[in-house]
């Protein structure tokens, strides 16, 4: 279960949509939204927020556990989105400005992140 072939995604389930080489769109994928069931809350940053690659910027949570939502990119929030429950899998959630242009090698495309998710699943 994956999500838009022209997007990026890390092992940390999170997708990526590259705006330009200094924008980045960042969203949960419907694996993980899958794997954590019923959300019942949603923590984001406030725009204006650094953020840095690796590091936690907000935390969903489901019935069952608290998961950190991870930035795969160092930067600041420039806008955040806070799509119903329902939909979080099919929008983003933090708009990020990058400290320095991305490379789109570091994360996996489409394919690797379907075989990823299909081992990780077995």
């Amino acid at each position: 279960m994956s999500g838009p072939a022209d997007f990026f995604y890390t092992r940390e389930h999170v997708w990526i949509e590259l705006l330009d080489p200094l924008k980045v769109r960042i969203g949960v994928t419907p694996y993980a939204v899958e794997k954590l069931g019923e959300i019942i809350s949603i923590e984001l940053p406030v725009p204006g927020t650094p953020t840095k690659s690796g590091r936690p910027i907000g935390t969903l949570e489901s019935a069952k556990t608290i998961s950190d939502l991870y930035c795969p990119v160092s930067g600041v929030v420039l806008e955040v989105n806070d799509p119903p429950f329902h939909r979080l899998s099919k929008e983003w959630l933090v708009l990020v400005e990058l400290d320095q242009p991305c490379h789109p090698s570091d994360w996996m495309s489409s394919f690797e992140y379907a075989s990823y998710t299909k081992e990780e699943s077995r």
